[in-house]
């Protein structure tokens, strides 16, 4: 016979003998049975290393034991946060009708090794006129692993010369585990505007004995405070009606030039004035003429002609 009770079983093994007169012994062997062997657990992963981004490795062990044919197994997850990343650790327990009870355990270790990652586009090269607002530079950024991240701005200038230069700035993203990443932009202060007169010349027309009018052009520049300034003459016509172009030019430090050009018209219209004529008088048909030395004078000629006709 045999019986189980609380993990403790026996087997009672019964020999009888009998002779041919039917007399009989026996003899018995008793052999009790127990459970001390723990269930085996199998298919628990190794140990791994992953990244943070990465999904957790799948896990499905499986419990055996040498009397229980259906030994429990549970699982339990502890996660253990590190400075950078963190540790999981994954327990199972298997138990068997017997209360025996065997462990296994794999670690997950997750790292963070990706850098951040822009979110929105930002021109790598733009151009500006230097009297424009220079446009914001936001990009922003976002991580797989970490919501705090640490972003510095830096700028500098290059290029600097009298026409123009060029801001080179950069805003770096970083996380806890050290990843960055750097984006830049060069910004190209340019001058493509040429200077401006704001008091543009009236043409004029003056007598020949009048003096020129002075004439200053006022120029202003976007950039430059500090013009190149120049003027040329050209004059053209007769002693009577003579046309005299003045142009002027403004440039700036970038080569941008505007020009103006002032007409003065210098006109003869005064008639040249005749004096020293003597008055009118009376003499006797025998008497000499008088003598009459008059003189002429003009506005604009030196040396006008004078001519004297009798009747």
């Amino acid at each position: 016979t045999s019986g189980v009770v609380n993990c403790l079983g026996s087997v009672i093994r019964t020999w009888t003998a009998t002779d041919a007169c039917g007399n009989t012994t026996t003899a018995s062997q008793t052999i009790v049975l127990f459970d001390n062997q723990a269930p085996v657990i199998t298919g628990v992963p190794a140990d791994v290393t992953i990244d943070c981004n990465q999904p957790l490795p799948a896990a499905n062990p499986t419990a055996t034991d040498n009397c229980d044919d259906n030994p429990s197994l549970t699982a339990n997850q502890q996660t253990f946060v590190q400075k950078c990343g963190q540790q999981i650790v994954r327990t199972w327990t298997a138990t068997d009708a017997c209360g025996n009870t065997s462990f296994a355990t794999q670690t997950i270790t997750v790292v963070d090794t990706t850098a951040p990652y822009q979110t929105n586009v930002t021109p790598a090269v733009i151009s500006v006129e230097c009297e424009d607002e220079i446009p914001a530079f936001n990009p922003t950024f976002a991580d797989d692993c970490d919501d705090a991240l640490t972003v510095t701005a830096i700028s500098s200038i290059t290029n600097d010369t009298a026409c123009g230069y060029d801001i080179e700035r950069s805003v770096i993203a970083a996380d806890n585990c050290g990843n960055s990443i750097t984006v830049s932009q060069v910004v190209h202060i340019t001058d493509n505007t040429a200077p401006q007169i704001t008091n543009p010349p009236a043409e004029l027309t003056i007598e020949c004995d009048e003096e020129i009018p002075a004439y200053i052009p006022v120029w202003n520049d976007n950039c430059d405070d500090d013009l190149i300034l120049t003027n040329a003459s050209n004059q053209s016509g007769d002693d009577c009606l003579t046309m005299i172009e003045q142009t002027f030019t403004a440039t700036d430090a970038c080569g941008n030039t505007a020009s103006v050009v002032r007409i003065v018209n210098i006109s003869d219209t005064k008639s040249p004035e005749i004096s020293g004529v003597p008055g009118d008088i009376t003499i006797g048909c025998n008497q000499p003429l008088p003598v009459a030395n008059p003189t002429v004078s003009d506005n604009c000629d030196a040396s006008p002609d004078l001519t004297v006709s009798e009747q």
